[in-house]
């Protein structure tokens, strides 16, 4: 009987212990990107049901929350552009406005003095498939709201901001190393 008490105790203790290294094992995470080929952007696009048009290599027009989205791909960095026209109405005072209470996008006047909306992400750091996808939907959530306080802004104008229709802004240049 005390044999089997042993056996019992030392098959326990066993047991126990390959449970606490199999808790002890660090999570699967998804496999990061540090840089991002045109196909693996095409294929995350298509993976989250995002209709999209290659304007050029690295280019993409979108439709996000029925505004058009320049997304710029330089492989180690995702770029948003949307492009707004203003009729040259609206003060470098309110982008001001949007940059100081906004974090996760940066608004300008571009040469036309239009509005223009951007966000960046770094990918070199390391970034999954859904780190790329909150970063859509974070722009998504700000470009509806810039079009918001662009109205707002130009409602003393006879014409409220709005983006062109079939709007394609020239990329951005891609940030020196």
């Amino acid at each position: 009987m005390k044999d089997r008490l042993c056996l019992a105790l030392a098959c326990l203790l066993c047991l126990s212990t390959g449970l606490a290294r199999a808790q002890d094992k660090p999570r699967i995470e998804p496999v990061p990107f540090h840089s991002i080929s045109n196909e693996d952007v095409e294929g995350l696009l298509k993976r989250i049901d995002l209709d999209f048009e290659k304007i050029d290599e690295g280019a993409y027009k979108i439709d996000l929350a029925t505004f058009v989205v320049i997304l710029i791909n330089n492989q180690q960095n995702l770029q948003l552009h949307a492009g707004f026209r203003s009729e040259g109405r609206l003060s470098l005072k309110l982008i001001n406005d949007w940059n100081k209470s906004k974090r996760f996008s940066r608004a300008y006047l571009d040469d036309e003095n239009d509005p223009i909306l951007e966000s960046d992400l770094d990918l070199t750091g390391g970034a999954t498939a859904g780190t790329i996808k909150e970063f859509l939907r974070t722009f998504r959530i700000s470009v509806t709201a810039f079009a918001a306080f662009l109205n707002e802004g130009a409602a003393d104008s006879d014409r409220p901001a709005e983006p062109p229709p079939g709007a394609e802004p020239e990329p951005a240049a891609e940030p020196e190393s």
